[in-house]
């Protein structure tokens, strides 16, 4: 639920350790292996594709094997997962989609059967949404993008959260305030957002999630207090697992997130102790990982500072900086620290 899929893995596993015939534990490599809604299947390189597919194939059968010994919704949950990953091998992107749309519908049909259940629920909706990863509302007209099922989840989410520990289930307050954010009417989330923040202390993601909302109201405050907090939840990962890892892309937001309400609202120390943070997280050694091709998601991150610097007209700052010394590796930190010296110059 905090998208740190590559610790759910590991947790997942450490349970199947800990008792072999548990087949929601299969069910749970094999769930977390596969896309999200940050990750979808078009996101992958090659070889992750192979590597992960490979493995939630695998084990989404495994846990179809010992579904036996199952609870009854346990067992309908890894029934459905079977139509999420249709072979072992990439078909295509077409196909990835028809799985989207079949897993889809798979749990669609469990969520008729359950629709009580808070994780059952929280599935679904996930489910209907990585359909149509950020493309769940048309930001011109404000109405539901065309081929997208965003009403059938904001139906199933509200509806969810109205039970008894809706308001206090981690992933099901995850998924809507992705479904509100891009609507034309984010300040629906707000009381969700509030009910997230500080549900789960250690989980860095979810500490930050509140602000996808607050930041969207003007909450500037809260997006740099929720973040820091985040961030502080994040050390603790970053201590035991280091910087080499898939989750230093949700590290980084929680820095980035941080830097951008701090700009808004003319505080100059907190940005610039953030971005500094940030950069620091990010050794060349994870930027030089080809597969996932971190430079491509993370280098990026590290030309934020030119943008602290120029908001607060820090420009004998930005001329006494040299600039890159592996231009090509950090191409895009190179280039904006071009333009904030021509920002400097012209100033």
């Amino acid at each position: 639920f905090g998208y740190n899929h590559d610790e759910a893995v590991a947790c997942f596993l450490r349970a199947i350790d800990h008792d072999p015939d548990l087949a929601i534990a299969y069910w749970g490599v094999s769930y977390a292996s596969g896309c999200n809604y940050n990750k979808p299947w078009a996101a992958f390189d090659d070889a992750d594709m192979e590597r992960s597919l490979a493995r939630a194939f695998d084990y989404a059968k495994r846990a179809l094997e010992k579904s036996a010994s199952a609870s009854e919704v346990e067992a309908a949950l890894i029934q459905a997962l079977q139509s999420r990953y249709q072979s072992a091998i990439a078909q295509g992107s077409e196909a990835f989609c028809v799985w989207n749309d079949d897993y889809a519908d798979a749990m669609r049909e469990v969520y008729a059967r359950y629709p009580r259940d808070l994780n059952v629920a929280t599935f679904f909706c996930e489910a209907v949404m990585n359909r149509t990863p950020w493309a769940l509302w048309d930001l011109k007209t404000g109405e539901i993008a065309e081929g997208a099922s965003t009403a059938e989840a904001v139906a199933a989410s509200e509806k969810a959260l109205a039970l008894p520990g809706g308001y206090q289930h981690p992933g099901l307050l995850h998924m809507y305030i992705h479904l509100m954010e891009m609507s034309p009417f984010p300040e629906r989330a707000l009381r969700v957002a509030d009910a997230l923040r500080g549900l789960v202390p250690d989980s860095g993601h979810l500490q930050h999630m509140s602000t996808h909302i607050d930041v969207l109201c003007g909450h500037y405050e809260r997006v740099v207090t929720s973040n820091h907090d985040a961030i502080v939840a994040d050390r603790k990962y970053l201590a035991r697992q280091g910087a080499i890892n898939f989750y230093s892309l949700y590290r980084c937001h929680n820095y980035h997130f941080k830097v951008y309400g701090a700009m808004f609202l003319g505080q100059y120390a907190p940005a610039m102790e953030a971005a500094t943070e940030m950069a620091g997280t990010l050794p060349a050694e994870l930027l030089q990982v080809s597969s996932p091709p971190m430079a491509d998601w993370l280098e990026g991150f590290l030309s934020v500072k030119q943008h602290v610097f120029i908001r607060f007209g820090k420009w004998d700052e930005i001329v006494a900086q040299p600039q890159p010394e592996d231009p090509e590796l950090f191409c895009v930190t190179n280039a904006m620290m071009h333009y904030a010296t021509a920002v400097a110059y012209a100033a």
